[in-house]
């Protein structure tokens, strides 16, 4: 009985358990198309693994399909002529050829198809399959749009004509079969071509026959042998090898592939056998296995693809393991060893935070040094939490000089193509301007993150090597945390930033901040800060680690220019640890007020929340206070996209075309109605405000209940609803949290009901996205700076093994209400459901399942459930949902239980022959603290098994099985109602006579004598049985077949009794 399993551990209700690392779904082969750009075809899925080789690795892998492909399983693709290429495959199972074209760059396009070549020479006999194709490198001169393929096949009788080869002339620029070749008596299911010592010939090595008829059970014998360039011919006279007489080696009937990998012949096979070394092929002997190591896995292709990068071809050597579903780089000089074939992760340098350097080693002499290492996902799949792991440690004397979102990268999202927005990356910041040591500091340290591969650990690291003299106390410019070298504002912009001072000494300093435009000092750009904070008359100087704020406004009618701040620091301290510059550009700057009262642009109070009942109204007008045209300003609402909100927006504002505001005072009106029927629409949602030439934002506008005091907006990205938040186990996403107050918050802290990175991680931030969590914190409090309106997001991934302790918890927020200068408390809860899951197995197997395949060949199957987590399952049940097929299960001892950890209970599932229910059902898993979980069940005909029967006794011989009656017109009396599995019998029958047996696989065939003895055997297919002597001495056994050690006659043998 077969059965489905998970190449991880987890149980198969688990969410999001599936690897995530580049596409691999039983790969069979890979195929050189244009340039360094490979094709694997993915025969269980049905789709094609897109990558780059670059330096013998792949990289940039993105997964694709071809409508109409189904289990590709063998390619070859046209040798590229400056258009688009033809790229031929096979079908897993099908003897014909099929095409799809790629751009001229070798890519597949989004809406490439499927053809079947027409007059393909094999295509009636569809029983038959492919088992190699490759192009060959000889380019027809003549007409290079004619290009040669060799292939090998079987037809669907694989008793002769087995590995049968033969060549094609095909298409190079259109799908098309120009001229056929069949080279008679040379059978090879296994070849590759390698490149002769001419550019007119090449070598045909394999493993196969030559002459006589080639069965699948046929003994294999290494083979080469010349093709000639001009027709390929195959030279006879120049061959060596292909028959037991030519050769020492004699290989096994399921050989699945051969290459020669750095001097050496290497043959894999079909079953589970180790790799077959060749060091004299084809006339040397087979390397002993006990000589080497290499792999022993099944249905291996072993190939030599030659790729060209930068105007350099390179020969790589990769191996795709199909049962295992993994791709090695592999080298064979001696043993076979295969390392990862994927470049998962790259890691590069930006020097002073913009120069890509492609180095792996920063080295830091100077404490004005800073610099950025990126790691970065290299290819179009996301790298899970449980595939990587951080490997970041980072000297006490530094951990002050490094921030950035690896600290606490737990995952990567798929590399980023044009139009993702995905986190594929993250950074790593070093900035020795931030050190207040003040010994000279010496450490050299890597850092690292690790993918866990199907080969083993992939790392990726990056090394720092820090020799700093001694520090200087000094200052420096910071926004939340991070020094500030620049910062770009527009006209109408309000803000603020700090002064922090930077010392590891018991002092206290005041900042002497210049306002300079060039080398002068500038009181216009003076008078765009308030005297407060650093510049308030009484400012206190600062402690060490101590900061100060700047804020600013900048007035609405200013001209774009540079300025630049200076803190004047000590002599020694590098220039730049004290300097900001700023730019200001003359913009757009549209705010929200109401339409009453005094409209002079210079005191116009802006509008930051809006709450409208059901059936209200709210009138907005929109302003534009910048010295530069909004164009194209618009305003939308937006609504979750699984939740309407019925509103109605009017007014100039929403008018097509979308307005222009004029500089300086340029207006346009909205109405916002609420209509009756939103009564059920208690939430927060925003405005959103957008145009060319000024920054948008949002205003939130509140329905119904939720709370008016509250300042804090919490919304999940998997809900998109604004509240409480449900975490599954698993589950990943993130939580956006607003500040909706109507004020900057600069002193928020987010407390979090455990310590950061168990649920709760930081990303690096983006363009547009902003993280709450920051520098690499591992406490359970986040220091976090929110403008009004702005907000963060606060990513969590609860992984499989996460043990809440509590169900229920809450996220804290603490600020401080400007208006009343009073300290505020918010909380929003959280609720964790969906604990650990249970590990489904057969009995005395270790693999877990996700499908149960059923059949009357094996009619009673133990099922069971194991809670492996460190977690106690409540009240567990287990069933059919089918009451029809409910009946099948019996000794359940899972019903109602309370599975501690480690804790297993079972199920028998039992299969009547009277009553089949073949089909698809479902079994069903629920308790009180699991998500319900199905595991389809398929009830599947039964297979069956051809023996033949011999009679060399001094008896009448019969023998009884059991086989399927269809029972269609329900007229047979073997069955009850509809069909059944029954006894049937070959009736009586002498010696020297024999009577076949088509009977269900894995039943006993019973033999029976006349006078009343009888003997049992379990059936196997293709087996002999024989049965000799008396009436009641009889002697019945599967016979032994002398002429083909590997047939398949000689697999029964086991089951004969032992004497």
């Amino acid at each position: 009985m077969w059965r489905k399993a998970l190449f991880c551990g987890l149980a198969f209700f688990t969410v999001n358990s599936a690897m995530a690392l580049p596409d691999l779904s039983e790969p069979n082969d890979i195929v050189p198309v244009y340039e360094n750009v490979v094709e694997i075809l993915n025969s269980n899925d049905n789709t094609i693994l897109e990558c780059n080789v670059v330096l013998a690795k792949l990289q940039d892998c993105k997964t694709k399909t071809v409508n109409g492909l189904n289990e590709p399983y063998r390619g070859a693709s046209s040798k590229n002529l400056g258009q688009q290429q033809v790229v031929y495959v096979t079908e897993k199972g099908v003897s014909g050829l099929f095409s799809f074209q790629t751009d001229k760059h070798g890519l597949i396009p989004t809406n490439a198809s499927i053809v079947r070549l027409p007059a393909f020479p094999y295509d009636d006999d569809t029983g038959g399959d492919i088992f190699e194709i490759r192009r060959s490198s000889i380019v027809n001169y003549d007409n290079p749009f004619l290009q040669r393929f060799f292939f090998s096949r079987t037809p669907a009788d694989t008793s002769s004509n087995y590995g049968d080869f033969f060549s094609l002339e095909l298409g190079a620029d259109e799908a098309r079969i120009i001229n056929s070749q069949e080279y008679l008596n040379v059978s090879l299911p296994a070849f590759t071509l390698e490149q002769g010592n001419s550019a007119h010939n090449e070598v045909l090595a394999g493993v196969g026959q030559i002459g006589g008829a080639a069965s699948e059970t046929s003994a294999r014998y290494p083979f080469t042998g010349i093709l000639r360039g001009n027709n390929g011919g195959l030279r006879y006279s120049n061959s060596s090898g292909g028959t037991k007489d030519k050769v020492k080696a004699t290989l096994d009937s399921d050989v699945a592939s051969i290459a020669k990998v750095d001097g050496k012949y290497w043959v894999s096979y079909k079953s589970k056998k180790k790799f077959t070394r060749f060091d004299v092929f084809p006339n040397g002997q087979a390397v002993d296995p006990d000589n080497y190591e290499a792999p022993s896995n099944s249905n291996v292709e072993i190939k030599n693809i030659q790729t060209r990068n930068y105007q350099q071809d390179s020969i790589n050597n990769f191996t795709l393991f199909a049962d295992d579903n993994k791709i090695g780089s592999c080298e064979g000089e001696s043993d076979f060893v295969c390392t990862d074939a994927f470049n998962y992760l790259d890691a590069f340098a930006l020097h002073d935070g913009t120069n890509y350097e492609p180095t792996k080693t920063i080295t830091s002499t100077s404490l004005g040094d800073h610099d950025t290492v990126i790691f970065q996902n290299l290819n179009y799949s996301p790298i899970n939490a449980s595939e990587v792991t951080r490997n970041i440690t980072i000297p006490d004397s530094l951990t002050a000089a490094f921030s950035g979102s690896c600290l606490t990268q737990v995952d990567f999202d798929k590399e980023n193509g044009p139009g993702d927005e995905g986190i594929d990356s993250c950074t790593l910041n070093y900035d020795a301007r931030k050190l207040t040591n003040t010994p000279p500091i010496d450490e050299s340290f890597d850092v690292s993150f690790t993918v866990h591969g199907p080969f083993g650990d992939v790392p990726t690291s990056f090394h720092f090597n820090i020799n700093l003299p001694t520090s200087i106390p000094h200052f420096v410019f910071e926004k939340d945390g991070v020094v500030l070298p620049q910062l770009n504002l527009n006209a109408g912009d309000t803000g603020s930033f700090e002064v922090t001072y930077i010392s590891n000494q018991n002092d206290s300093k005041s900042p002497n901040i210049s306002f300079l435009n060039g080398t002068n000092n500038s009181s216009l750009l003076r008078s765009y800060f308030t005297d407060t904070g650093c510049l308030a008359v009484d400012a206190p100087p600062l402690n060490a680690g101590g900061s100060c704020t700047l804020s600013y406004h900048i007035p609405a009618k200013v001209n774009s220019v540079n300025y630049t701040l200076n803190l004047n620091n000590s002599e020694g301290v590098p220039a730049d640890d004290g300097t900001l510059t700023l730019e200001l550009a003359s913009r757009g700057n549209v705010i929200a007020h109401y339409p009453h009262g005094s409209q002079n642009i210079e005191h116009l109070s802006s509008i930051h929340q809006l709450d409208i009942l059901p059936g209200g109204t709210a009138d907005i007008r929109f302003t534009n206070v910048g010295a530069a045209t909004a164009h194209n300003f618009q305003v939308k609402f937006i609504e979750p996209t699984n939740q309407h909100v019925p509103y109605h927006l009017d007014g100039s504002c929403v008018q097509d075309p979308a307005p222009d505001l004029s500089a300086l005072g340029g207006s346009c009106d909205l109405t916002i109605k609420i209509n009756n029927n939103a009564s059920l629409s208690s939430a927060r949602y925003p405005l959103r405000i957008s145009g060319d030439d000024i920054d948008g934002y949002d205003i939130p506008i509140t329905i119904n209940s939720f709370p008016h005091g509250k300042g804090i907006g919490v919304v999940d990205s998997n809900t998109e609803v604004q509240g409480d938040v449900e975490l599954s186990q698993t589950s990943s996403g993130f939580l956006t949290v607003t500040n909706y107050t109507g004020y900057d918050l600069s002193d928020l802290k987010i407390i979090l009901p455990f310590t950061s990175g168990t649920v709760f991680y930081g990303k690096a931030d983006t363009k547009n996205s902003k993280s709450c969590l920051r520098q690499g914190a591992t406490t359970s409090v986040l220091d976090v700076s929110l403008a009004s309106l702005e907000n963060c997001k606060l990513f969590y991934h609860v992984n499989s093994d996460y043990v809440a302790k509590k169900q229920n918890e809450n996220l804290t927020f603490t600020y401080t209400d400007t208006n009343t200068s009073t300290k505020k408390n918010e909380k929003t809860a959280i609720h964790f459901t969906n604990q650990p899951a249970i590990r489904l197995s057969e009995l005395n197997s270790d693999l877990p399942l996700t499908t149960i395949e059923l059949d009357a060949s094996v009619p009673k199957t133990v099922l069971v459930f194991t809670n492996e987590q460190n977690y106690k399952v409540q009240n567990l049940n287990v069933g059919i949902s089918d009451p029809n097929a409910a009946g099948i299960m019996s000794n359940n001892t899972c019903q109602g239980k309370a599975l501690g950890s480690g804790e297993s209970c079972s199920v028998i599932l039992t299969l009547d022959d009277f009553k089949p229910l073949i089909g698809k059902y479902n079994l069903t898993i629920n308790s009180d603290n699991l998500l319900p979980a199905i595991a389809p069940i398929n009830i599947n005909q039964a297979q069956t098994d051809t023996v033949t029967v011999t009679n060399y006794g001094g008896y009448v011989l019969s023998a009884d099985f059991t086989d399927f009656h269809a029972n269609q017109d329900g007229k047979d009396s073997e069955c009850k109602s509809g069909s059944c599995y029954a006894k049937d019998s070959t009736g009586w029958f002498t010696n020297p006579n024999n009577r076949q047996v088509t009977g269900v696989s894995g039943r006993n065939i019973t033999l029976n004598m006349m006078a009343g003895t009888s003997r049992t055997l379990p059936s196997c297919d293709q087996g002999k049985i024989e049965c000799y002597g008396t009436t009641f001495g009889p002697d019945c056994h599967y016979a032994r077949d002398d002429t083909d050690k590997g047939a398949a006659q000689n697999q029964c043998l086991k089951y004969n009794p032992t004497k």
